[in-house]
């Protein structure tokens, strides 16, 4: 993540480090990062999980989401992804706002809260 998103501090203070501009992440960083990734700790996942990705997003690059997604699968997770291609972190065109909403209340309402 520290190369690919337009955020790459968000990566080192997930895993608890610290971020700077002035250094490379050294091996012991990135063995951390990779142990707080969500893709190493699928296994552990227990509620139902539905993922919303935008193609455009430089926060997220969606193929992460997807592999993600496509892990929980092979474990026999309950996952579901919705792919916005035209939208980016914030998932805010009109139609694919309208989308995710109704896939949200319909997945609590299956899943969560309500179900």
């Amino acid at each position: 993540m520290t190369t690919v998103s337009d955020i790459p501090d968000w990566a080192y203070v997930e895993a608890g480090l610290s971020y700077s501009t002035s250094k490379l992440p050294t091996l012991a960083d990135c063995d951390q990062m990779l142990k707080a990734s969500p893709i190493l700790n699928a296994n552990k996942i227990i509620a139902p999980v539905q993922m919303h990705l935008g193609g455009e997003d430089r926060r997220v690059p969606f193929y992460q989401g997807l592999k993600l997604y496509f892990s929980l699968k092979a474990l026999g997770k309950t996952t579901k992804v919705l792919m916005y291609p035209k939208d980016s972190h914030p998932i805010n065109s009109v139609h694919s706002d309208a989308d995710s909403f109704v896939n949200s209340v319909v997945w609590l309402y299956r899943y969560g809260c309500c179900s």
